[in-house]
């Protein structure tokens, strides 16, 4: 059953989001949907979704029209999505975010039905987690975790068409695997699948067709046999030189500069421990390991935003765990690419959020200064915070620390879901402020992302340091190596005592 988008329009005010958009999905396709931070991509997918109604244009399953007129409808049409900012319930259980559209919606409590917890329970391991957490609270969750529960969301759906929009920007490398075997399955069975991703590598690996947006139009639509990388950068971009954001400036560790941030013996609730570490000035470090070993968990604790056992010290000054207001008056500063739940206040002019730090630190900050220094035009200044482009939203939330350089920057996954351009213009800023004195520490679910931008990478496994690389040995190979053979190490280590 062919579904067909024909000339989408989709208007926000006086900008023009989708300018005319066609799109063609056939059963048992892995068609990728390409494109920059604002080219239309997140518009595209919640138009064929529901959560948006097009301005104008239709979209028709094997020639007829279909009204998809809210998530319910779409839904009925059997279209299923997981979206790039997750859209779970946290003060719902697992089961209840799993059933929320079979339940009753007159009682005033919810509860899952008991005899769909069979078929909840195997979507779950499906995409690698315990039946165990149906219980569980969203809330309670790590991202990656609340993302693979949208994956097995859409599993337990059984939809005719699957939508994932940057489900594994928030995956480690072993969970992307997955990822992929499962889209694989549902395209032999015959479900048509949308998959958008800025990982290049894994658009090669899982895709059959691409789509490229920019600026609202399709731009490049074809076989990815037919195709080079390079086809679908200069499509995105619309440059002709070739962008390879692989490439890494090795740095010299004697270039480091004095220690201002120091950990000692840090255990972490839900990250084990302890863990030791150094940070110091104009140097730029890395958190890496497999997933769910404590990365988030530390760099939360650095950041004072987590409760933990241990000593920080900041300036040789110590500072109290988990106080997160006396580790911002120390100069720390804190970036998540959780933004809408952690970073943005959408509803806030762009002009109030990169403020937000300078007022709790009292200082004078030059906002027309700063968009410029970020590339972002000056019109953006009164413009609503929710109404940017990921990618821009996240040069803002960085901006915020640029105006008064921090003693140490904390940065977890802060390129997680955006594009190529956005993403090196991260990087230069990230380097910018370690090359003015900070310190800098931060996590990725993308090992090219560590060997590009850090200095060294200390490897942890449940919360403990198990490996450090610095220099040359900062290559993505090593860091996934040293990732995968500290686990099974550590564990044939427990299991002979």
């Amino acid at each position: 059953m062919t579904l067909r988008v024909q000339n989408i329009v989709k208007d926000y005010g006086h900008v023009r989001a989708l300018q005319g958009v066609d799109l063609v999905l056939q059963p048992g396709e892995i068609r990728a949907l390409l494109g920059g931070n604002g080219s239309g991509k997140s518009t595209l997918t919640k138009v064929l979704t529901g959560v948006t109604s097009p301005d104008g244009g239709t979209i028709g399953i094997d020639g007829a029209e279909a009204h998809v007129r809210g998530p319910n409808a779409s839904a009925r049409l059997g279209i299923a999505a997981t979206y790039q900012e997750v859209a779970l319930a946290g003060d719902l259980t697992v089961a209840e975010n799993l059933c929320v559209r079979k339940m009753p919606t007159r009682l005033k409590f919810l509860s899952a039905p008991a005899r769909a917890n069979e078929v909840l329970a195997s979507a779950l391991v499906r995409v690698g987690l315990a039946p165990s957490i149906l219980s569980s609270y969203v809330r309670d969750l790590d991202l990656e975790q609340r993302s693979l529960v949208e994956l097995a969301r859409v599993l337990a759906a059984r939809p005719k068409y699957v939508v994932l929009d940057e489900l594994t920007a928030s995956l480690r490398a072993e969970r992307v695997e997955l990822v992929g075997e499962i889209i694989a399955e549902l395209a032999a069975a015959g479900t048509a699948i949308l998959f958008v991703s800025h990982r290049l590598e894994e658009i090669e690996r899982f895709c059959t067709n691409a789509t490229v947006l920019r600026s609202g139009r399709v731009v490049l639509d074809g076989s990815l046999s037919e195709l080079t990388i390079e086809d679908l950068v200069t499509a995105m971009t619309g440059e002709t030189e070739v962008a390879d954001d692989r490439r890494r400036v090795v740095r010299a560790t004697e270039g480091a500069g004095d220690a201002v941030l120091v950990a000692d013996q840090l255990k972490v609730p839900g990250a084990h421990g302890p863990i030791s570490l150094t940070l110091r000035a104009k140097t730029v470090t890395g958190i890496a390991g497999l997933s769910g070993q404590g990365q988030g968990e530390l760099l939360r604790a650095l950041a004072g935003t987590a409760p933990a056992e241990g000593s920080i010290t900041v300036d040789g000054r110590l500072v109290p765990p988990g106080n997160v207001r006396e580790f911002v008056s120390r100069g720390v500063g804190f970036v998540s690419g959780e933004r809408d739940r952690e970073m943005a206040f959408g509803v806030r002019s762009v002009d109030e959020n990169a403020r937000s730090v300078s007022l709790s630190r009292k200082k004078s900050f030059d906002v027309g200064a700063l968009l410029s220094r970020l590339q972002l035009p000056s019109t953006h200044r009164r413009a609503a915070m929710g109404g940017l482009s990921g990618g821009q939203q996240q040069k803002v939330i960085l901006g915020r620390w640029l105006g008064s350089t921090p003693t140490v920057l904390v940065a977890d996954d802060p390129t997680r879901g955006i594009d190529i351009g956005a993403r090196r213009e991260i990087h230069r800023l990230v380097r910018e402020v370690a090359d003015s004195g900070s310190a800098v520490v931060l996590t990725s679910s993308d090992d090219h992302e560590l060997a590009e931008v850090c200095d060294r990478v200390v490897v942890i496994y449940r919360g403990e340091k198990v490996a450090e690389l610095s220099g040359t040995d900062v290559t993505e190979q090593k860091i996934a190596d040293a990732s995968v053979r500290s686990g099974l190490l550590r564990s044939d280590r427990e299991a002979t005592l």
